[in-house]
């Protein structure tokens, strides 16, 4: 009973966390992104617990960030919203534009690849 419970629960919990992001999608645009390196803050917040109250402590922390070389594909999902789908150079270069595209992490990613490095 409690091996159930316990799968139960994973799969619940990785049913609902695994994001909702469409699985297929047109493409109507692509764009080569030449890799670049810059700067970028991020703000952070510190909470400190004491006897009776709590201290919350906003602060910014600058990163210096490396983006390598993107292919981006633009694509319509099945419910019209507009993403961008950052692909492998070789599925990039093998698809057209109008093909449908299944969206999955074999062929690229929804997050934008960078490296980042905190520096103080």
């Amino acid at each position: 009973m409690r091996n159930f419970l316990v799968l139960a629960i994973t799969g619940l919990l990785l049913t609902c966390c695994s994001g909702n992001y469409p699985k297929e999608g047109i493409v109507y645009k692509k764009e080569f992104r030449k890799a670049k390196k810059g700067t970028k803050i991020e703000k952070r917040t510190k909470t400190q617990v004491r006897r009776n109250y709590s201290v919350v402590t906003e602060y910014n922390v600058t990163r210096r960030v490396a983006y390598p070389n993107r292919w981006v594909l633009y694509v319509i999902s099945d419910e019209n919203d507009t993403l961008e789908f950052f692909a492998k150079k070789e599925v990039f270069d093998t698809v057209p534009i109008g093909a449908l595209l299944p969206l999955d992490t074999l062929r690229g990613t929804f997050v934008e690849p960078h490296s980042a490095t905190s520096s103080h």
